[in-house]
């Protein structure tokens, strides 16, 4: 199965210095006391894969970008480019971790729509070769077009171990896996 693999996440401004952290190719771990981003970082991963809404820390004061790298599964960088309170999402296919002032490869929105062909969770479901896939959604075997974030491996509920490899999940048929990593 296809896999996109997440390689940085990067606020940017005109007049301020990027802030950015790297994801590494095998596993990237969050840690600190209180207070000091972990859960804004994976808020702000949420918010850029989705159409979650983003409360903005003081720290983010005169940042207008938001970066998040990505590779695809053929290995091409892909940056995704969101202002905060934006539903707009700007395609680049590059790999940039700097302030962006470049014309868009492509512009998609962020709210996931099953009949519009221009959302970011259908572009990448696409891009995986998903774009088909039926998630079953009761015991009789009903099924409907997966939406975006459950075909994410890595859901933001860290109490629950919700995964493509629920049984609730399926690929053509067959159980989904490796849909989304961060390594």
């Amino acid at each position: 199965m296809s896999e996109l693999q997440l390689t940085h996440l990067t606020y940017c401004g005109a007049t301020r210095p990027p802030a950015q952290i790297i994801l590494g190719p095998d596993l990237t771990v969050l840690y600190g006391t209180s207070d000091t981003g972990k859960s804004f970082i994976v808020k702000s991963i949420e918010y850029m894969l989705s159409e979650a809404d983003l409360a903005m820390v003081p720290e983010s004061e005169g940042y207008t970008q938001i970066l998040l790298g990505l590779l695809m599964p053929d290995g091409s960088p892909l940056t995704l480019l969101r202002a905060p309170d934006s539903n707009s999402i700007f395609l680049y296919y590059a790999d940039l971790r700097g302030y962006v002032t470049g014309t868009p490869d492509a512009s998609v929105t962020a709210v996931h729509n099953a009949r519009s062909r221009n959302s970011l969770s259908i572009h990448l479901l696409r891009e995986l070769g998903l774009d088909e896939v039926l998630i079953r959604k009761n015991e009789v075997g009903g099924t409907r077009p997966s939406p975006w974030p459950i075909c994410c491996i890595w859901r933001w509920t860290p109490k629950t171990a919700w995964s493509a490899t629920h049984p609730q999940c399926c690929a053509r048929g067959r159980p989904a896996r490796g849909l989304l990593s961060c390594r």
